[in-house]
């Protein structure tokens, strides 16, 4: 991850300072994954609401974009070629913003668990399903990932859940299944 601000908890410390303005992630707890846009106190921030939607945009036409390319490619090999491509221009920027390759024993285990378990299980597993089903689908069903995470989190670390985070799961969960539901119907 090639952002200002601070990641803290378990192996992902990052040893940045967060500061007002500053777009980056912020892990907390052993599980929950949140991503958080600091802003200056002054109102909404603008650069931040941006990013998001830069984000909301590019996640979600990466299923289609996927779709039509594992009807005509290897999905392993279309998402390794993906990952290097993607992985190379991450690290040209992160060079050109002055990053180093300095990380800890620990944060380079958390970075290849990372990477195995989201690139690998997670985005490889899904490739080759949407071998068979819609994209619509396939972006529904990985929709659900966060919800399973925080349940996760709660029911095998104990994590404490504040009611803004039990609110966001009851909504996901239903949003979830209003479109599942309607899938299902017609």
């Amino acid at each position: 991850v090639f952002a200002k601000g601070r990641l803290s908890g378990g192996p992902f410390a990052y040893p940045g300072p967060v500061r007002p303005g500053d777009a980056g992630l912020r892990l907390s707890g052993k599980s929950t994954m949140v991503a958080a846009a600091y802003g200056t106190g002054q109102g909404m921030d603008i650069r931040a609401i941006l990013m998001g939607l830069a984000f909301a945009v590019m996640w979600s036409s990466a299923f289609t974009s996927a779709r039509i390319i594992v009807a005509s490619a290897p999905p392993l090999t279309a998402l390794s070629l993906r990952f290097f491509i993607s992985g190379l221009l991450g690290v040209l920027i992160a060079r050109a913003l002055g990053q180093s390759w300095q990380l800890t024993r620990g944060q380079w285990r958390a970075t290849v668990i990372f990477g195995l378990c989201q690139n690998t299980l997670y985005l490889g597993l899904n490739f080759v399903a949407m071998q068979t089903i819609e994209a619509g689908l396939a972006a529904i069903i990985a929709s659900t990932m966060p919800l399973l995470v925080g349940l996760a989190g709660w029911l095998i670390f104990r994590e404490r859940i504040g009611w803004m985070g039990m609110l966001g799961l009851v909504a996901g969960v239903i949003g979830v299944a209003i479109i599942m539901g309607a899938r299902l119907q017609g």
